[in-house]
């Protein structure tokens, strides 16, 4: 027997306690008790035999580090004593069931260094006796405090409001932290720095709104309706915070969890998963500031030639200059301070990112370790995250060494940046005023590496307007003869109208290649499968296909070599063999069969070519002067990665607990995701059982 569940019934005077071995029984029982609490357990131990007596102990454990703690229990105690041992994904996640309580006492007194809070119950003839709780932290210091009192007078009512409760929401979640998971605590602490940077933004705009042009008002204003709206968020995802962290922990009567299947013990170790994914990439992107090289290095002249025709004249290999890439710039730079995120599973958003908070799709609780709600699907998220951040600083106007006047809240230790679809007319006609010289023959070195980056993203929108017309003319089954388009600059109203309208189509190509490259090593293998199976539930997929399409042949361009021409060739090979092996498992998904269509048509690839061009362009150029290979580094900075056969290969099956350091939770999802996609190798365990031992081997990363 691998798992059962708990059962605490509540709606008495006595609380009853249960152990449902399967879950015909957890139905049934569910189906006759009322009111209860539940969770799953999963067992230690290969084969166990749970303790089904009336009268018996269960001690639930929070310890810091648990997989590892219980690596080493298990490895210690005799077979007949880890049959008891089983583990949950709330903060107390190791549960010993015994008739005996020597077996808690032993563990207490062997590994006392690294516990948080033990819990027993005392249960005799299905009846809660009694409840002892332990805590081993001492009280901790004040947490950073919410300067409310700089506000009063200065902020309207609604404002003052949202920093009083985000202010008792984070005071209540430090506390929890400090208690029960302290690697919480100083991430909570940063985001009380960060709301004190939104308020403090807000203080300074308030006074100007009276002043000034009516297009500088508007600016502010704009920028107040933001800032505002990041307190909302913020003060919304703290509840969720906080109610899934510590839903479920000591004392667990008094902590009642709020997602149903585990309403007893809650979800706090599948959350700091969450956060030990976050954690890594943040540090990645720290370590490795590619937006604050953008912004103060990349003014070295000469320019990169970013052509006017795509048919005819590109030729990424001239792309290929070492002091064009970020990693040439990079040692150059300190670290910065990432901005925080509040994780929380979402039953609503799904994986979605916004600037203060990240959610994962609920589905994912029992699901983590399968390809549909695998949890690599954070990565793009927080790539999200990294390009808000790099777009303001390649529209930046800073010299190096010196303020930027574009650059209001862009700094990560402020408030979100303003994206450059913001920007003031001034500052837009001097970007257009440069790429007009540019388009008119100036010479190379004239320019810097950061108006190239400029130019390659005002290029792809007027790529963009020349294509789309013809591959619309062509969906329509209008004859089309020319595909040659070359780069006509509009008038700067016009064109800066488009860079509006495709700012999000720029932000999900630039995302695609940082995902691919950072957290899939280019393997085209392993990503065009994931990226699909994620997307069939998605209903937004089948209603625009080909932008899909699109953004999958561009990315996997960026591992091809030859023309664009060449590429799409090849990338759409790899795609369809990749959605055939797909239908093996889909079966009858119209949007499998609607996506083979749309790539075995001959003018539906047409078609897609035309639409791929301006794509593929923004997504070379992201691949080469972007892309960081220290962040990469940091990501699969793990000691137990092995290399096999070309691929990276992690020595951990699911269900095993061994006494090894984790590093970093992205080479062992990314082992998990190669061994269902390849090796078809998932294991002889429930999905439930895989996925919660798989959040309890990345809680256990975090630091």
């Amino acid at each position: 027997m691998s798992e059962l569940y708990l059962v605490l019934r509540t709606d008495s005077q006595e609380a009853a306690v249960w152990i449902a071995p399967d879950k015909v029984a957890h139905a049934e029982l569910l189906n006759d008790v009322g009111s209860f609490r539940t969770s799953p357990l999963f067992a230690v131990a290969k084969q166990t035999s749970p303790t089904l007596a009336k009268n018996f102990f269960i001690s639930f454990f929070t310890f810091d580090g648990a997989y590892q703690r219980i690596a080493d229990i298990a490895d210690a105690l005799p077979r007949e004593d880890r049959q008891q041992l089983w583990t949950s994904i709330g903060l107390a996640s190791l549960v010993v069931i015994s008739d005996d309580v020597s077996l808690e006492e032993r563990i207490r007194s062997d590994h006392s260094d690294r516990l948080l809070a033990v819990e027993r119950w005392t249960v005799k003839s299905n009846t809660l006796k009694k409840q002892e709780a332990f805590y081993f932290r001492p009280e901790p210091a004040e947490p950073t405090a919410i300067e409310l009192q700089s506000i009063e007078g200065v902020l309207d009512d609604e404002c003052v409001y949202l920093a009083r409760e985000i202010h008792l929401g984070l005071t209540e979640l430090y506390y929890s932290a400090h208690r029960l998971c302290p690697k919480l605590a100083a991430a909570v602490d940063q985001m009380a720095k960060s709301v004190n940077e939104i308020l403090s933004e807000l203080s300074s705009l308030v006074t100007l709104t009276s002043q000034g042009s009516v297009e500088e008002r508007e600016a502010n204003q704009k920028r107040i309706n933001g800032l505002t709206d990041y307190l909302i968020q913020i003060n919304s995802v703290l509840a969720y915070s906080q109610s899934q962290t510590f839903g479920g922990s000591t004392p667990i009567l008094r902590n009642r969890a709020f997602i149903p299947s585990h309403t007893l013990l809650g979800v706090g170790t599948a959350t700091l998963a969450l956060h030990a994914f976050c954690q890594v990439v943040d540090r990645a992107t720290a370590e490795n500031p590619v937006y604050e090289t953008i912004r103060s290095l990349f003014d070295t002249p000469p320019a990169v030639d970013v052509f006017r025709d795509l048919l005819n004249d590109f030729q990424p290999d001239q792309w290929d200059r070492p002091d064009a890439n970020v990693d040439f710039h990079l040692a150059n730079v300190e670290s910065k301070t990432q901005r925080p995120h509040l994780l929380f599973f979402s039953a609503r958003l799904g994986f979605q990112e916004s600037p203060y908070s990240v959610s994962a799709a609920v589905q994912a609780l029992p699901f983590a370790d399968t390809v549909k709600w695998n949890l690599m699907t954070l990565s793009h998220e927080l790539m999200h995250s990294h390009v808000r951040e790099l777009l303001p600083a390649i529209f930046s106007t800073r010299p190096a060494k010196s303020p930027d006047p574009t650059a209001t809240g862009s700094h990560p230790d402020m408030a979100a940046p303003s994206p450059p679809t913001e920007l003031p007319d001034d500052v837009i006609e001097g970007f257009l005023k440069e790429f007009r010289s540019f388009h008119d023959g100036k010479p190379l070195q004239d320019f810097r590496l950061k108006q190239s980056l400029r130019f390659v993203i005002l290029n792809y929108c007027i790529f963009r307007r020349g294509y789309d017309p013809q591959a619309e003319r062509i969906a329509r089954g209008t004859t089309e003869t020319k595909l040659k388009i070359e780069a006509r600059i509009p008038p700067k109203n016009e064109l800066w109208s488009y860079f509006r309208s495709y700012y999000r189509d720029i932000n999900e190509i630039m995302v695609h290649v940082f995902d691919y490259h950072y957290f899939y090593n280019g393997a085209v293998t392993i990503y065009l499968p994931v990226l699909w199976e994620s997307w069939l539930t998605v209903p937004s997929v089948l209603v625009n296909i080909d932008h899909y399409v699109v953004r999958s042949l561009a990315t996997v361009s960026t591992t091809l070599h030859g023309s664009l021409s060449d590429r799409f060739d090849l990338a759409i090979d790899q795609l369809k063999q990749k959605i055939k092996k797909l239908q093996e498992t889909a079966g009858d998904s119209v949007l499998v069969q609607r996506l083979l269509e749309r790539l075995d048509g001959e003018e539906s690839k047409t078609e897609l070519f035309l639409k791929f061009l301006p794509a593929a362009y923004l997504a070379e150029a992201t691949y080469k002067f972007l892309l960081a290979s220290g962040i990469q580094a940091v990501l699969y900075k793990d000691k137990n990665v092995k290399s096999q056969d070309g691929a990276s290969v992690y020595p951990l099956k699911a269900g095993e607990f061994e006494a090894i350091e984790i590093g970093s939770p992205i080479p062992l999802i990314a082992d998990r995701l190669r061994r269902h996609v390849e090796d078809g190798d998932v294991g002889t365990l429930s999905v439930q059982h895989r996925s919660a031992w798989l959040y309890l081997a990345c809680a256990a990363t975090l630091k």
